[in-house]
């Protein structure tokens, strides 16, 4: 959920990250990224994000948005003794996400609300495995998988009655 602005500008700014082989000890058991898949030592994650809302106009028109996106860099161990190969294959995913929001009084009784959230998602299987495997960088794949989402509502207060009316566009595409 999108939170809202106010009459007061204010943010915030964030970077995380699990910086893999620099603090990793060795472990038994693979950690899972973010889609799922196995990971092992030196796994690494970024995360950046912000966060800024205000008023546009001072009580009546307010935004707020909302930026994350987050890096994996992940190694899988490509080992063929045949063909002479032990080699490192570096796969990435990426992870954007936004989200903003529009708020409008047009008075006391009615106010409309705009929302929008898109995500952004690239998945890598970069061949090789955990342990060492067989499949080239060529045999590998990757996923695009992106949304958008955008609600429109409208409200309308009297004494009685609380009148609500939404429309939502909504769009998934999965390469």
């Amino acid at each position: 959920t999108t939170k809202s602005g106010t009459n007061e500008t204010a943010g915030e700014v964030f970077y995380m990250t699990r910086p893999g082989a620099v603090i990793d000890s060795p472990s038994e058991f693979a950690l899972r990224d973010l889609s799922g898949n196995q990971v092992k030592d030196g796994f690494q994650r970024h995360q950046v994000g912000f966060g800024l809302g205000g008023a546009i106009t001072q009580n009546k028109t307010f935004y707020y948005l909302n930026v994350e996106h987050t890096l994996d860099i992940k190694d899988n161990l490509l080992n063929v003794p045949q063909l002479g190969i032990n080699e490192t294959v570096q796969g990435r995913n990426t992870f954007t996400y936004l989200s903003g929001k529009l708020d409008h009084n047009w008075g006391e009784r009615f106010q409309t609300s705009l929302r929008v959230n898109t995500g952004l998602s690239n998945i890598e299987r970069q061949g090789g495995g955990l342990e060492g495997g067989v499949n080239f960088p060529s045999a590998g794949n990757t996923q695009a998988r992106n949304a958008m989402n955008i609600a429109l509502k409208n409200t309308v207060r009297r004494t009685n009655f609380i009148y609500e009316g939404n429309f939502l566009y909504g769009r998934f595409r999965w390469n």
